[in-house]
Formats: C-alpha cells, structure tokens, sequence
C-alpha cells in the first residue's frame, strides 16, 4: 500500500483534477471524516481521508491496489490498525445512477481491494443515514475503529 504522495507527478495532476473538479466525494462526507479525526486524531499517527480544501488542493487519499495494476483510493483510512470507512453518498449511490451496476461495481471494487489487502476492516456508512441520525454514525464509526484497536 502506498500514499498518494507516491504518484508520479503526472498521476497527481490527474487525480486532483478529477478529485477537485466536480468529482470524487461529497461534501457531507467531509463533515463525518472530520468529526471522527477529531475524536480519535491523538490516538492514532496515520489516518489518512479525502479532504477537500482551499488552495493549495490537496488531498491525502490513501492509495490501494486492486491487482492487476490497478489501484483505489480509501475514503477513510487509519494505518495503524488497518481500519477502512467507505462513505456511500447519495449522488453516486443514489438514484441518479444504474444504482444495481454502482452496487456490483462497488462490490467488487470492494472484493478486489479486500483481496489484495487481506488484514483491512471495512465499515460502510450509507449517506442517508449519517443525515438521520450524525450521532448515530459516528458513535457506530468510533466503536468499529477503537474495536480493531
């Protein structure tokens, strides 16, 4: 596993590009990651989630491989205990989508990564329900990563 500090120049150009330019992840998604780097970012040295600031922009994604030389990025991601939250937002995972081939896409996006990375713990968190109940959410975030500790 690598850093996205570890592409070469011209793969970060066009990641940032599509990450910063209408792509990549949802705003409220920001909310949830920062809520929980907040809770647990003196506990922990590496974590690692998409992040969407002012310029410079920047972004500090950790990079996977999928086999086959493909990679993913993780949208939340703790090194030290190899602990992985996957934000579902609406827009992607929604209706406006084939939402049955986002799923199958998804899934074996989600096979391949846990396959070719086999000690990594997964929790997916579905949009929807991180705007019913916030406490909720990172409550149940909080317990998964501090039960892999």
């Amino acid at each position: 596993m690598a850093t996205i500090n570890s592409k070469s120049p011209e793969d970060l150009e066009n990641f940032h590009r599509s990450k910063f330019n209408g792509g990549g992840y949802s705003k409220i998604s920001q909310k949830l990651f920062w809520e929980i780097y907040d809770n647990i970012k003196n506990d922990f040295s590496e974590i690692y989630f998409a992040t969407r600031t002012e310029e410079p922009r920047r972004n500090t994604e950790f990079c996977v491989s999928r086999g086959n030389k493909r990679k993913s990025f993780l949208d939340f991601y703790i090194k030290d205990i190899d602990v992985w939250i996957e934000f579902d937002g609406y827009y992607y995972h929604g209706e406006k989508y084939d939402v049955q081939k986002i799923k199958d896409n998804e899934k074996q996006r989600e096979n391949d990564i846990l396959k070719n990375n086999p000690s990594l713990k997964l929790l997916r968190i579905k949009e929807v329900d991180f705007k019913n109940n916030k406490n909720e959410v990172v409550k149940r975030c909080l317990d998964f990563i501090y039960s892999n500790r």
